[in-house]
């Protein structure tokens, strides 16, 4: 069962309590992970994780970077700038940071070669 067809029926979420459940929290213990990814710049591709820790917010520093407008000094992601969907971005952990690590981004050009 995955965790979308637990809350299918939840349509309040941020709500802990809907008709049919007590809690919209699900029970992991049935659940298998195959596979865990981050996403150093939003919208853009990521890299597998072999491994990670879980924090709160989930996967540390993902989502870490973001693309801004600078004629118009605002975040701004697939919806304007198509093309970020087509690089791809990782994270340079042996590099020095002080609170999110260098990211290293792929143009598209470079993907196939």
């Amino acid at each position: 069962m995955s965790v979308r067809s637990m809350f299918q029926c939840c349509t309040d979420f941020a709500s802990d309590v809907c008709g049919r459940h007590s809690t919209l929290t699900p029970n992991l213990s049935n659940m298998n992970i195959s596979e865990i990814w981050r996403y150093p710049v939003k919208s853009m591709g990521g890299e597998r994780l072999t491994q990670t820790h879980l924090a709160k917010g989930g996967v540390p520093y993902d989502l870490g970077w973001t693309v801004r407008d600078e004629s118009d000094k605002t975040i701004r992601g697939a919806k304007h700038f198509g093309a970020l969907m087509s690089c791809s971005a990782r994270y340079l952990l042996d590099a020095p940071a002080v609170s999110v690590p260098k990211a290293e981004i792929t143009l598209p050009d470079e993907m196939g070669a």
